[in-house]
């Protein structure tokens, strides 16, 4: 191998150690760039994340906050409907107890007054309605006279035929006389009475408020169907009995037994 060769070899030894040494140093400058490009989109994501979790905490407290204050105003509102309802309650109670107690004044200022029925009179006057209770009152052999009456007239109803006397007198102790007396009147013919030919069976009864008289009509419905001795009033109360000898019961308190 001449000189020439061998200076030629060299420095072409020399030119590959040095790109060899150079691409090394470029293949370790990657790296070392692909390093830190890891590390900071490893560091930037972490911090994303961080960032959102952070703000999801924030929107779960501020839901908390708000499903707190959902919860007090709802339980607000709960106290106040079941005060509204308790307030409904006593109302209703105080309406139905002033509506009792303005029906048993009604009734109260009722017990001068009967109610005849079954009697056909010859014309619809007071007059009338006058002569037949002197004469019922007669064949009682009851001493009630035209001076004892404060008002008396008929009225008609649409559930009864014949027109109702009503006979309001100037003392309850002659109406309260008159009532007790009316079960004579089963025994009693209308001819002899002297009443209008076309007269039925006579019948007295209080002088009910119309609450009363709806209950009176359910007692006497109860009696018929269920075949029970009676049913009758007193002093506004309706009272059954379901043999002669039975026990006496209040039509309220047993119902639809």
């Amino acid at each position: 191998m001449t000189r020439k060769s061998k200076r030629k070899r060299k420095s072409t030894d020399t030119s590959s150690t040095e790109h060899s040494s150079e691409y090394k140093d470029n293949s370790d400058k990657m790296a070392t760039t692909r390093e830190m490009s890891n590390e900071d989109l490893y560091t930037k994501l972490s911090e994303k994340f961080e960032a959102t979790i952070s703000e999801l905490r924030t929107e779960i407290q501020d839901l908390h906050k708000s499903l707190g204050l959902m919860e007090e105003t709802i339980r607000r509102h709960e106290e106040k409907i079941m005060a509204l309802e308790n307030g409904m309650e006593v109302a209703a109670k105080v309406t139905s107890d002033t509506a009792e107690a303005m029906n048993n004044l009604e009734q109260y200022g009722r017990k001068y007054a009967v109610e005849i029925s079954g009697v056909s009179l010859s014309e619809q006057s007071a007059e009338a309605a006058t002569e037949a209770t002197l004469k019922i009152s007669k064949v009682l052999d009851l001493d009630i006279t035209e001076a004892d009456i404060d008002i008396c007239h008929p009225i008609k109803r649409k559930s009864q035929g014949l027109p109702v006397i009503i006979a309001k007198f100037k003392s309850c102790n002659v109406s309260g006389k008159l009532y007790r007396a009316r079960i004579k009147l089963r025994k009693v013919k209308t001819e002899r009475i002297g009443l209008h030919p076309s007269s039925k069976t006579v019948y007295i009864n209080e002088n009910l408020t119309k609450k009363n008289a709806e209950i009176f009509h359910h007692a006497r419905t109860f009696v018929e169907e269920r075949k029970w001795y009676s049913a009758w009033t007193h002093n506004g109360i309706s009272f059954v009995k379901k043999t002669k000898d039975s026990k006496l019961v209040r039509f309220n308190d047993i119902g639809d037994k």
